[in-house]
């Protein structure tokens, strides 16, 4: 390593501007901020929502996008309101993970990437 990369190391200068980008609880409280701050102005959404999935039969087995598909209530103004519901349910324990993944078959946009099978509590 040159003499001036070590001198920058050791004062702290090199250092990326975004700061560690592996730093787990950073990661965390940075996703649960976006889900509290995209559902702010959701209240009449994330409350029919919820009493959808809470209307679930115990035992319903299906990913989340089954859930978006047959909902037909107040629709979110963002997409990502959908993940932050589903986060809540699986927090609040009225959705548990399976422990199985799946991939979505029928949103476009997912590009079919996997996801949790999950199971209504």
């Amino acid at each position: 390593m040159a003499k001036k990369a070590k001198k920058a190391k050791k004062k702290g200068k090199g250092k990326s501007p975004q700061g560690d980008l592996f730093d787990g609880d950073a990661a965390k409280a940075a996703r649960d901020e976006g889900m509290e701050r995209v559902l702010r102005e959701e209240d009449e959404f994330k409350d029919a929502a919820g009493k959808f999935i809470i209307s679930l039969p115990g035992g319903w087995e299906g990913i989340f996008e089954d859930i978006r598909r047959v909902y037909k209530g107040v629709k979110p103004h963002h997409p990502n309101a959908w993940g932050a519901v589903c986060n809540a349910a699986i927090k609040r324990g009225v959705l548990v993970k399976v422990g199985m993944i799946m991939r979505r078959t029928t949103a476009v946009k997912s590009h079919s990437r996997p996801t949790h099978l999950l199971r209504r509590t």
